[in-house]
């Protein structure tokens, strides 16, 4: 089922937390009753993703919740936004955080971008990406020549790349910052 924070069983079309149950639902982790706490409640495990059901019963997975980004409009999925920037033409790889600045208690929206135009076409770039439906949570544009810091298995390490941004966005708060080391 598809849940709120408190556990509260969310209306259809709803984003929330998906939990399941059953009898094919692991019973914990192997040696490991550390990572048992705050995933299990009442017999509901909490998978960590956010989810909607619609009126069939059909399940959407909309983003980790590790990876919402909360803004001070409501929390926002990273995913969804990458999935619309990538779309753009002169971006091979986006990443969407959100980065704590000092003199706020909400999250920036900072957009890394994976490209390999001329510095001349970042501003196109950017252009091209506020007309997404939902890009105007985007307050800055970091473009890098770099790929992505990855872990093992080819995820992007979202934890390295925020803090390196908030070091970038801490020492220049442009919209647009070129070329993150």
């Amino acid at each position: 089922k598809v849940v709120d924070d408190f556990g509260t069983e969310v209306a259809v079309n709803q984003p929330g937390r998906l939990v399941v149950s059953g009898p094919t639902v692991f019973k914990g982790y192997w040696s490991n009753s550390e990572k048992m706490l705050g995933v299990f409640h009442d017999n509901w495990w909490w998978t960590g993703d956010i989810v909607y059901k619609d009126k069939r019963g059909r399940f959407y997975h909309l983003d980790r919740g590790v990876n919402l980004i909360e803004t001070s409009a409501g929390p926002i999925s990273s995913l969804v936004l990458e999935e619309q920037v990538i779309k753009v033409s002169g971006v091979l790889n986006a990443c969407v955080l959100g980065v704590k600045q000092r003199d706020t208690d909400s999250a920036t929206v900072a957009c890394v971008i994976h490209s390999d135009v001329s510095k001349d076409s970042y501003q196109a770039i950017v252009s091209a990406i506020k007309q997404c439906e939902l890009a105007k949570d985007i307050k800055h544009f970091v473009f890098t020549l770099n790929d992505f810091p990855r872990g093992l298995t080819g995820k992007i390490l979202k934890r390295k790349l925020k803090t390196e941004v908030s070091v970038l966005l801490q020492q220049r708060s442009d919209e647009i910052l070129h070329d993150m080391a």
